[in-house]
């Protein structure tokens, strides 16, 4: 599987050779149909996601190998939904069981916190919305189909993901730029039409956000960790939190005290959005298709 340590050689100053920056951001979704969307990912310097991908790499070869052991079927990633349910690679009579899904849990968790120097671990960034709530912001959305839904609300989400990953940014690292990587799907223009809304805003550092892209996860690794805390907050959505200190709290304990800066967008703020909508830069074909 192709990782961001791979692409060094092209640049032997270590950077990635499109962009000058040291930082990545990797985003995902985890939606349940007409009812939930969560768009969550993780930041962190080259270098640090390098190691985070050969460990990450690793689990899940020592899981394989484990399997072949048992004259169980191998498995090609980690997939948070299907993991939690027990489906698809991940089934009961596959080999999997609630002690093995903690425990491989547990370990890939712990990856994402495996550095003594806390400051090194990856920020997690996530934005959750309830699709109900929008539909009673946006009334015309109630004769949509539901994927005109998600895909709005993927492009809300993904709007408040940028600007909390430029306001950490500001923060934390400040004189350095991002580059943004989501998991290439039916919503990669959602999250293309949420940058140019980015970019065309106010935010005073926007620049430090360089660039956005679709990646699969058979060439990334990177985006693992993403479907991960993307799951992990839909879930909590789905829970009844909404409250965003509660929200936060709960997916810290999740992911083991990583720092993590996450939002629901509630139903006053939509209605905010809705009347400044006609201010929002046209969405593409595939949304009125």
């Amino acid at each position: 599987m192709l990782g961001i340590r791979d692409l060094k050689i092209l640049n032997p100053n270590g950077s990635m050779f499109f962009v000058a920056r040291h930082y990545t951001a990797y985003f995902d979704e985890s939606y349940t149909d007409g009812l939930l969307m969560c768009v969550g990912g993780w930041l962190a310097h080259d270098i640090d996601w390098g190691k985070i991908e050969r460990r990450w790499d690793y689990r899940i070869a020592y899981e394989n190998t484990r399997s072949a052991k048992r004259g169980e079927p191998p498995f090609d990633r980690y997939h948070a939904a299907d993991l939690d349910n027990f489906k698809a690679q991940f089934a009961r009579e596959k080999g999997w069981d609630e002690d093995r899904r903690k425990i491989f849990t547990k370990k890939l968790i712990g990856i994402l916190g495996a550095n003594t120097d806390k400051l090194r671990n990856p920020i997690g960034l996530a934005t959750g919305i309830s699709l109900p709530d929008m539909r009673d912001a946006f009334p015309s959305s109630h004769k949509e189909k539901i994927f005109k839904q998600h895909w709005a609300a993927y492009r809300n989400c993904m709007i408040l993901d940028l600007l909390m990953l430029a306001e950490t940014m500001r923060k934390a690292f400040p004189g350095e730029q991002v580059a943004v990587l989501f998991d290439r799907g039916p919503y990669a223009s959602a999250a293309l039409s949420a940058f140019e809304s980015f970019k065309q805003g106010k935010t005073p550092n926007k620049h430090d956000v360089v660039t956005i892209a679709p990646m699969g996860w058979e060439d990334c690794t990177a985006l693992q960790p993403a479907d991960l805390i993307a799951y992990e907050g839909r879930k909590l959505i789905k829970s009844g939190v909404k409250e965003e200190a509660q929200f936060r709290r709960s997916l810290q304990r999740i992911v083991s005290g990583n720092m993590v800066r996450v939002r629901t967008i509630p139903k006053d703020a939509l209605m905010q959005i809705a009347e400044s909508r006609k201010l929002a830069p046209p969405p593409p074909p595939e949304y009125e298709a």
